[in-house]
């Protein structure tokens, strides 16, 4: 669904929580009234985080979830803090503004009204909306208070290592979970390990980035290596990395340049052997699995991850790679539907014109003028208006082959002895047009 424009995604795990966190009110009316409550309240949540955001230029959605309630968006736009101070902010101040309403209004409501079903709304509300509101707001990442941390540091300090937002979200973490465990909360305590664990293991792998620094350099020596063919060093220096990376991070690159360099050196066991093991300890990669089956010449097996990669990655250089495998596979088709993507608008003209001359190489004659028609008409060429001639004839579209003869001839093709004698255009000999088309280059 959509509100005000903005995508929402509501995941079933939303209300189990919703559910267990009321699970002493019994099944009754009270129960149904807080997962109301909860909804309507994390939703204002997220919509002042999702409507700041779209007012500088993002596009937001919604997912409501077993942990609440999250706003993202795809986007390379890069945000001055002050922007990111406001998106992290606008929702507890949404929040904020519907508890305060509640708190002014509920009184009159209730003294005109009582009852103890708009008692239990009144205080939930506020319950929700400020006391959650506040916690939100505490220095602890994935919180709202951790964000305006997070952004705060890069902002005084300049820099974004974000260790110090991290270390202090810990901390929180580890307090509040001592002092839920010391008064018998029980769900904030569990809130309290989460936050303790989540915040732990990022600042354990942020160390281990820290420390694994001093092995970039093996990389950027591999790939300098590489970029001289000394292949052999390449593979040494990929390897070393490899070996004493301790994050993911390096450890993944380092695997995929070892990859890289059996794929080009063509020692496809080797690469397979070193492919298998990088997808089970990193999970699918279409792009190094594409390229492997690309590379030996397996383009069944190679187009379904070379699209794959393509969607995640539209590039004009993923999209070659497509282009040539799906020609490759004679799936001319979808070739002529990726000419038309807008990231290869700068090849398209050659690429329609190629595909024109590999489709008529195997007989497709339909899909040869399909393709050449749309090439001239990116860029007009005397020899790919005689091609999509030929393809026409041969598809025994005699008229039209007619029509792009002249074309051709207008284009500038003289090769009288050629359109006399090709057996492309045998079929058009006997028509009447032929004769007038000769007529005129003799002329």
């Amino acid at each position: 669904m959509k509100i005000f424009g903005i995508p929402i995604k509501v995941d079933a795990s939303f209300f189990v929580l919703s559910f267990l966190l009321a699970y002493g009110r019994g099944a009754n009316i009270l129960l149904l009234e807080w997962v109301l409550v909860v909804f309507i309240s994390v939703l204002l949540h997220e919509l002042g985080h999702a409507l700041v955001a779209r007012k500088f230029g993002l596009s937001p959605s919604i997912k409501l979830y077993s942990m609440g309630g999250l706003t993202s968006w795809d986007s390379a736009i890069s945000l001055p803090p002050w922007q990111n101070l406001l998106i992290s902010l606008a929702g507890p101040a949404a929040g904020f503004l519907l508890g305060i309403l509640v708190l002014v209004a509920g009184p009159v409501v209730l003294g005109s009204s009582p009852s103890r079903l708009l008692a239990v709304t009144y205080f939930d509300l506020i319950w929700v909306n400020i006391g959650w509101g506040i916690f939100n707001l505490m220095p602890m990442l994935p919180l709202d208070g951790g964000n305006v941390l997070l952004t705060l540091e890069e902002w005084i300090l300049r820099r974004k290592s974000q260790l110090i937002s991290y270390v202090i979200s810990l901390m929180v973490a580890l307090g509040i979970t001592f002092l839920a465990i010391a008064r018998g909360w029980t769900w904030i305590a569990i809130l309290g390990v989460w936050f303790a664990f989540t915040n732990g293991s990022a600042l354990s792998e942020k160390f281990q980035a820290y420390r694994d620094r001093k092995f970039r350099p093996l990389l950027d020596q591999a790939r300098d290596a590489f970029t001289n063919s000394e292949f052999e060093k390449a593979l040494d220096l990929s390897r070393q990395a490899q070996k004493k990376a301790s994050t993911a991070s390096i450890r993944s690159e380092a695997v995929q340049s070892v990859i890289f360099i059996l794929i080009y050196q063509r020692r496809f066991s080797e690469a397979e052997e070193e492919l298998s093991r990088f997808l089970a300890e990193f999970g699918a990669d279409p792009y190094l699995t594409g390229l492997f089956h690309f590379q030996r010449e397996e383009m069944a097996e190679a187009i379904p991850h070379l699209k794959l990669a393509f969607e995640r990655a539209p590039t004009q250089q993923w999209g070659m790679f497509l282009y040539q495998a799906l020609i490759n596979d004679k799936s001319y088709v979808e070739a002529l539907e990726l000419c038309g993507q807008p990231v290869l608008s700068d090849v398209s003209g050659g690429l329609y014109a190629n595909l024109a001359n590999e489709a008529f190489a195997s007989g497709a004659f339909r899909m040869a003028a399909q393709a050449g028609t749309i090439a001239f008409g990116k860029q007009p060429d005397q020899n790919v208006a005689y091609n999509t001639a030929c393809a026409l004839a041969r598809d025994s579209e005699i008229t039209e082959a007619c029509k792009w003869l002249e074309r051709a001839i207008d284009s500038g093709f003289n090769n009288k002895e050629l359109i006399a004698t090709d057996p492309d255009l045998s079929s058009l000999r006997s028509h009447p047009e032929f004769e007038t088309i000769m007529a005129k280059m003799r002329n």
